[in-house]
């Protein structure tokens, strides 16, 4: 294969996959990693793509250097950013990771939702009284679906009250199915 064939064996979406680690948890991964070894006489043609945090994705697209409307047919945008200088971005769009992700979300909100009318409930009801009582019950529900940032909790003597957090929920769902990977720009 010549060097110039490389790039049309390279993935052209993102992948996604589960596995069980040497301890027997289960885990997932999104992205990929290249590896390319140097060529015979020192020459340089090794490559290790990286996937950026969300984090960092937040601050790139607030930053304006990803917009939806930029991604292409293949759902890859190339581009540079002065946070990472000497490295080029790809940022790729996965539409089949992006609507699994909205559909685990909405379960999850749905479960924790459910969850935590049954404590309003026993609040309202007087089976918890006691404001950490309630708050014991409440972090129960929160760690067990782990959907903590997308609720606001009011949590007082004999009332328990909660709602969904519409804003965190929408800037989480932006994000669906967007990765950055990221790799040294040629030349530099």
């Amino acid at each position: 294969m010549s060097i110039e064939a490389v790039p049309d064996e390279l993935p052209q979406e993102c992948d996604a996959g589960a596995g069980k680690n040497s301890k027997g948890y289960k885990t997932s991964w999104t992205g990929y990693k290249l590896h390319i070894d140097a060529a015979d006489g020192g020459i340089p043609i090794s490559c290790v793509l990286t996937a950026l945090k969300t984090g960092a994705i937040r601050k790139l697209m607030d930053a304006g250097s990803i917009q939806l409307t930029l991604f292409d047919e293949r759902n890859l945008l190339e581009f540079v950013h002065p946070d990472f200088p000497e490295e080029k971005l790809v940022a790729c769009r996965n539409p089949d990771l992006a609507y699994r992700y909205k559909h685990k979300r909405e379960a999850l909100l749905k479960a924790t939702t459910e969850a935590l009318e049954k404590v309003q409930a026993m609040a309202a009801r007087g089976y918890l009284k006691d404001a950490d009582k309630i708050g014991l019950r409440v972090g129960r529900v929160i760690n067990r679906y782990r959907m903590a940032k997308h609720f606001n909790l009011e949590i007082s003597e004999k009332q328990f009250n909660f709602s969904v957090n519409h804003e965190q929920v929408d800037e989480e769902a932006a994000l669906d199915g967007i990765y950055v990977i990221r790799a040294a720009r040629p030349g530099r």
